[in-house]
């Protein structure tokens, strides 16, 4: 045997064994990447189960928020609306707000008939609580007997306090009326973005 030859035979040996060590721990690495435990896909799936709950809920509570804003808006709409037109018919007008019927309407106190809207020409008779306005609920009114009278000047005839509650939905929003005839709403809860007196 040439000398340095073992040396050279041991220096073989030894990268043999280190690329056959590199090739079991890449085998060793690849078994283990190949897929994922049942316990990490449990955990996955019950996280992306939450999140997606999450986002249901939310989505609801936007729409909830979103049909009570269109409820207000539109019956300060049409309560604002009703006065104008006791002013230009030079006839007074009854608004009344039913909270045991989930309505409201308004009609031309000489002889009953509704006034109508400014949309389509139909009564002035609104239902809430189904349709667009699902889980919008009349909660309150101080109105005397469910109704204020507006005299062809405007102004109510049978409310004489700073402002009187004509209706409250779902224990949230209420809409006043003044004794000067000027309605407007207020947010008892403080989450519409309109302040205090929209």
């Amino acid at each position: 045997m040439r000398p340095g030859a073992s040396f050279y035979h041991r220096q073989k040996k030894e990268r043999k064994m280190a690329a056959e060590e590199k090739n079991f721990r890449e085998e060793k690495t690849k078994k283990r990447s190949r897929g994922f435990t049942l316990i990490e896909l449990t955990v996955v799936i019950v996280f992306i189960g939450i999140m997606a709950g999450g986002v249901t809920l939310s989505i609801e509570q936007i729409n909830e928020n979103s049909r009570l804003s269109n409820a207000y808006y539109k019956a300060l709409a049409d309560f604002r609306y009703a006065q104008e037109m006791a002013m230009a018919h030079r006839r007074p007008v009854i608004i009344r707000v039913n909270v045991s019927s989930n309505l409201y309407k308004a009609q031309y106190n000489d002889n009953s008939e509704y006034v109508t809207t400014p949309y389509g020409g139909e009564d002035m008779r609104i239902y809430l609580g189904s349709g667009e306005y699902k889980d919008v609920v009349i909660t309150d009114t101080e109105l005397p007997g469910e109704v204020v009278i507006i005299n062809s000047s405007g102004v109510p005839d049978n409310i004489s306090d700073d402002e009187t509650v004509m209706m409250q939905l779902n224990g949230r929003i209420r809409i006043f009326i003044e004794p000067s005839g000027f309605i407007h709403i207020e947010d008892i809860t403080g989450t519409h973005g309109c302040g205090p007196h929209c």
